[in-house]
């Protein structure tokens, strides 16, 4: 091996970082540290609502939410006056329905087709099953 190679330095030192950051990353110790961190992140996530949404949902003003909503309501108006493909809009922050409007001849109870939001939703929940 040609030591006073540039090339093969760089590399040997490439190589040599990748080796001391996967024992890192993969290393017992990394791993309870991010999971502890994470817990402690759900944690406080969860210690800041009033609530959590069971059998119902409440609803909050936009701005009570840190939200415009005056921005909201001229987005409501922006689907009436010009999209033809919306049925509903509903914005949830923090757990509270803040925005909630339905379109043509649809309203709350109607059943909607989803196509491939489905899998948005499922691969979303694996991923928070995932974590916790």
């Amino acid at each position: 091996m040609n030591i006073k190679n540039p090339k093969i330095i760089g590399s040997s030192i490439i190589i040599l970082l990748l080796a001391v950051v996967s024992i890192y990353i993969f290393s017992d110790d990394a791993k309870q540290k991010t999971l502890d961190l994470e817990q402690e992140n759900l944690d406080h996530e969860i210690s800041l609502r009033d609530y959590w949404p069971t059998r119902g949902w409440r609803s909050s003003t936009p701005e009570n939410q840190s939200m415009d909503g005056i921005l909201l309501e001229q987005l409501h108006s922006h689907i009436l006056d010009n999209v033809n493909s919306i049925d509903t809009m509903l914005i949830i922050k923090n757990g509270y329905i803040v925005s909630e409007h339905y379109y043509k001849s649809f309203y709350e109870n109607i059943p909607h087709n989803v196509y491939s939001a489905t899998k948005s939703f499922t691969s979303t929940l694996s991923e928070l099953d995932f974590r916790l």
